[in-house]
């Protein structure tokens, strides 16, 4: 029987514009967090995102998947996997996952989301939606 690690409990999901990890202290700091993109037209190119996830409750090796759903149909339009596992050693600790997201694309306006898979199991997601706006394209 192979040993499967625990699945871990979500503590966060932010979507934002960058993470900075200071390697002195190991602290993140999240930089413009959002939950909307705002457009001109469609389609529309988000040029660059990231996105930080915080859970605990894990010991083991994981291995993370990151997709974007369009909600509004229930439809995958988007999957990145990492190519290594994380492993982690302390189950008592917390661990973060940070990933650059490049280049999303979206057809339409609506709602739409970040789920967040571990060794294949749904860990949570990070909804958000995507508006047309007659100037700009603030957040």
């Amino acid at each position: 029987m192979v040993h499967q690690p625990p699945h871990p409990h979500l503590n966060a999901i932010v979507l934002c514009d960058h993470v900075h990890l200071d390697t002195a202290t190991g602290k993140y700091t999240i930089l413009g967090t959002f939950d909307s993109i705002g457009t001109r037209q469609f389609p529309a190119t988000h040029p660059v995102a990231m996105l930080f996830v915080n859970f605990s409750d894990a010991q083991g090796a994981y291995h993370p998947r990151f997709e974007l759903i369009y909600l509004d149909e229930d439809v995958v339009i988007g999957s990145h996997t990492p190519a290594n596992p994380m492993v982690v050693g302390d189950r008592l600790g917390s661990c973060n996952i940070t990933a650059v997201l490049e280049g999303m694309v979206f057809e339409k306006p609506g709602r739409y989301a970040i789920q967040v898979y571990v060794n294949d199991k749904f860990l949570g997601d990070k909804p958000f939606s995507v508006i047309q706006v007659s100037q700009g394209g603030a957040r």
